[in-house]
């Protein structure tokens, strides 16, 4: 039976993955045609991917994608609209749609600053305050924690927070958490 819990589980974790990382793949786009008509483009959010993390565009000449580029003037997909004639640069920067996707990728540019800043202050305090530190280290030691067994490490890393006051990256921030258990060799 437990074994059977533990398929369903890993298929169900399996099967949102799957959706969350093919769904960009699969989506239908919004094209706008431009003039001459064999060109159009499409805007697209922020996905998973390594560098599609921010607002861009895909431009295609007919059905064949010539080019995507972040709205920052970044690549995206790895690619760029250096194959993207300058003319139709110039119609889909002058296009409502992707000044709307500037604004939204300021925004959201402005939003991780913010993060980062807060993140920095985080430490920044715990730097300045050492005896909050050694507390939770003097505590992770009479506990006698190994810091190489995992249910230790996530008991130490809850010592620290408790003693510091602060969690120096939000729950929701997967790819933190990852750095970190990956740099634990987990």
């Amino acid at each position: 039976m437990k074994k059977l819990k533990k398929a369903v589980v890993c298929c169900v974790l399996a099967a949102g993955m799957l959706v969350s990382v093919a769904s960009p793949v699969f989506a239908n786009r919004n094209w706008i045609t431009l003039n001459p008509k064999q060109y159009k483009f499409a805007v697209e959010a922020p996905h998973n991917g390594p560098d599609t993390g921010k607002w861009h565009v895909h431009v295609n000449n007919g059905n064949t994608e010539i080019g995507a580029g972040g709205v920052n003037g970044t690549e995206s997909h790895k690619d760029n609209l250096y194959n993207v004639p300058n003319s139709i640069t110039k119609q889909i920067k002058a296009d409502p749609a992707y000044k709307r996707a500037q604004e939204k990728q300021k925004e959201l540019d402005k939003a991780e600053a913010e993060k980062a800043k807060k993140e920095k202050d985080a430490l920044d305090k715990a730097k300045k305050n050492p005896t909050k530190m050694n507390a939770a280290k003097k505590e992770i030691n009479s506990r006698g924690l190994k810091l190489n067994k995992k249910a230790d490490v996530i008991i130490a890393a809850g010592l620290v927070i408790a003693a510091m006051g602060t969690v120096f990256f939000p729950a929701d921030d997967f790819v933190a958490w990852a750095n970190l258990f990956r740099a634990l060799g987990w």
